[in-house]
């Protein structure tokens, strides 16, 4: 019985398109900023130049305004290619199966990558009733195996039993990652911007991929992409995220820990779904 391998879209396109976008952002930000201290400055200057000077203040502050707009725009230009990408993604998942032939022949599919989305893409309804499940369907929707999953699932269940309102190390840490510190005030802040709630699987997990996409990019999300969709696979992304978006105590015996209980019981649970 012959089989023949199929590969799966490249996503390039996408991430060019959010790259592209998010430099305009960056870019307009700055003009922003200058322009909001001509403005300041003008101000100060505005009692001894008169109304020549209480006009271009009038004029700088017009063109803040139209900023704040083009970058609302970027918004929602922003979800549009990410509406897109999930639907992509979707096809794509949909594509990746074992499929039939009339003649006997079985074509054998490749998983798909790992998606790359900045948190807010994919925030909605999620499916279950615990927040166990409700954190299986978010990590699915985003696009990783099996093997992440099981992973990534194993650390939280280590850091917080899937609890978004924990709180450990004297209240500096919080919720499902236990957020430290810095991170923690990153949690709330990201989660009030977004208008998400920060007790909410919804908004946790959204935060979780936001910091993948942005400081843990290439040390958690790049080696993530790596990882067979195996049980071996399983041991190796909760091995990952420990070592690189965890951090314990005790790193190495967490690790470890943490890379069997997502070999005995995640990927029990999920290795086959």
């Amino acid at each position: 019985m012959g089989a023949t391998e199929i590969k799966t879209g490249s996503y390039s396109n996408f991430d060019t398109a959010m790259e592209t976008v998010d430099r305009l952002n960056k870019a307009l930000e700055s003009r922003k900023t200058e322009i909001e201290g001509y403005k300041n400055s003008l101000n100060d200057e505005s009692v001894f130049a008169g109304p020549m000077c209480d006009s271009a203040v009038e004029g700088f502050t017009s063109l803040g305004n139209k900023i704040l707009s083009t970058t609302g725009n970027f918004s929602t230009i922003k979800g549009y290619v990410s509406k897109a990408l999930t639907n992509y993604l979707d096809a794509d998942n949909k594509a990746v199966t074992y499929l039939d032939i009339k003649d006997g022949k079985i074509i054998e599919t490749s998983t798909p990558p790992v998606s790359i989305f900045t948190g807010t893409e994919i925030v909605g309804n999620l499916s279950g009733n615990t927040t166990q499940e409700k954190v299986y369907d978010y990590l699915k929707k985003a696009g990783f195996n099996s093997a992440v999953i099981s992973g990534i699932m194993a650390n939280i269940n280590a850091e917080s039993g899937f609890q978004t309102e924990v709180n450990g190390d004297y209240g500096k840490s919080h919720g499902l990652c236990q957020w430290y510190s810095g991170r923690n005030t990153n949690l709330h802040n990201y989660c009030k911007e977004n208008n998400l709630d920060v007790e909410s699987v919804e908004g946790q997990m959204a935060f979780m991929m936001h910091e993948l996409n942005n400081g843990y990019k290439n040390s958690v999300l790049n080696k993530l992409k790596d990882v067979p969709n195996t049980k071996e696979g399983a041991y190796e992304a909760a091995s990952i995220w420990t070592k690189y978006y965890e951090i314990p105590a005790n790193t190495n015996a967490q690790a470890d820990s943490r890379g069997k209980a997502a070999q005995s019981t995640y990927w029990d649970m999920y290795g086959k779904a």
